[in-house]
């Protein structure tokens, strides 16, 4: 009996410090709610409130100053427009950096031997939320030397964005590579092709993507078949039409001549000719005059 009744003490102590374990664990949970950002300095909590978020997303560029209740600031800049993972180093100009009021001092992942991560797993451009997580090691060079900071555990949950006025862009990935388009271009012409809204890749003029919809379109989703007419540019005479895709609209404001969205298609030359270029993951957002 007694070694029953030890077995059962043991047992219920057991189960005891199991739930104490973790209701510990939950209370020192650091998960933000709605609109919060929160993470992990040097395995400290961090957590800024909604209130002390400024976030924007322009020209493909989301701007992120999250400040805590002390102070201590942590902001990005990544050139980013759809869910992804984004390198935080010099080499991608995608930057995470961690500012200490108290000395003073800026951690950049510019400085870090090794690239962090900026992961974006909600990008949701019609109501200006986004969601996702971060890590990274930011240096700082001081009187004393260099310094680092280990940032983990980062997450932001729906937090609001601002674009500005007018701003347009396109990003996609095609055939596997993310791309912020420049030199972006919206016409409207109601006798021929409609709304045109066209992006190029990089600096160079061309590969560039183009999107042809109805003048008028309202909100919602179109195949190719119902007006929906993308095409992929390799060089001023090198038009590749497309084979399928569809597109999304999520606004379309025919006053101002905003219009945003999403989309997806593949594109290969007349005939079958050359190769079929893949086009996923887009968004756009651009004003027609």
């Amino acid at each position: 009996m007694k070694f029953i009744f030890k077995t059962f003490l043991v047992s219920g102590l057991s189960m005891m410090l199991i739930f104490a374990g973790c209701k510990k664990d939950s209370s020192d949970s650091n998960s933000p709610a709605e609109g919060q950002i929160a993470a992990k300095v040097d395995g400290t909590n961090w957590k800024a409130e909604t209130t002390n978020i400024t976030a924007t997303y322009d020209g493909g560029v989301i701007s992120i100053i999250a400040i805590e209740a002390s102070g201590k600031v942590l902001s990005f800049d990544i050139e980013a427009g759809a869910p992804g993972t984004y390198a935080l180093s010099a080499a991608t100009g995608n930057t995470g950096i961690y500012q200490d009021s108290l000395t003073g001092d800026d951690f950049t992942s510019d400085f870090s031997p090794t690239a962090g991560k900026f992961i974006l797993t909600e990008f949701d451009i019609a109501n200006k939320k986004m969601s996702g997580s971060f890590e990274f090691d930011g240096y700082s060079f001081s009187i004393s030397g260099l310094d680092s900071v280990s940032v983990t555990e980062g997450s932001f949950k729906k937090v609001a964005f601002t674009t500005t006025a007018g701003s347009a862009f396109i990003t996609a990935t095609v055939d596997g590579v993310t791309y912020n388009c420049v030199n972006i271009t919206a016409t409207e012409n109601v006798t021929a092709l409609g709304i045109e809204i066209r992006g190029s890749l990089s600096a160079s003029s061309y590969p560039k993507i183009a999107l042809v919809l109805p003048s008028g379109i309202a909100p919602g989703t179109y195949s190719i078949s119902q007006g929906f007419d993308p095409y992929y540019l390799t060089s001023s005479t090198g038009s590749i039409p497309e084979l399928t895709g569809s597109i999304t609209i999520t606004q379309h404001n025919l006053s101002t001549g905003f219009i945003s969205g999403t989309f997806n298609y593949t594109a290969q030359a007349f005939g079958g000719v050359g190769p079929i270029y893949t086009i996923t993951n887009g968004s756009f957002a651009a004003t027609y005059p």
